[in-house]
């Protein structure tokens, strides 16, 4: 879920998540921008917060549109081959 998808479904204002997130209200539109339209990733301890004020409703995944992927999971190929240093199937 996208954070100001989040907000939205919950009435919350720019104004009012900034202040939880001791940030301005710009910082959060730019967080609610996708990345590719000049859109920002918060810092680690502001992506912390937000997952803490979300209950885990909006992740890091969302910034990267990688919730479609989690749980990742490797196939094995058909030869069967496992690199060792990384212990994944490549």
């Amino acid at each position: 879920m996208k954070l100001a998808e989040w907000r939205d479904g919950f009435g919350y204002s720019v104004e009012y998540i900034a202040e939880r997130l001791g940030c301005t209200r710009q910082s959060v539109y730019r967080y609610e921008r996708p990345l590719f339209q000049g859109g920002r990733l918060p810092d680690a301890a502001t992506l912390r917060e937000i997952v803490r004020m979300t209950s885990g409703d909006v992740t890091p995944n969302d910034w990267f549109e990688l919730h479609e992927y989690a749980p990742f999971k490797f196939a094995a190929p058909s030869n069967g081959f496992v690199h060792p240093a990384r212990e994944l199937v490549i």
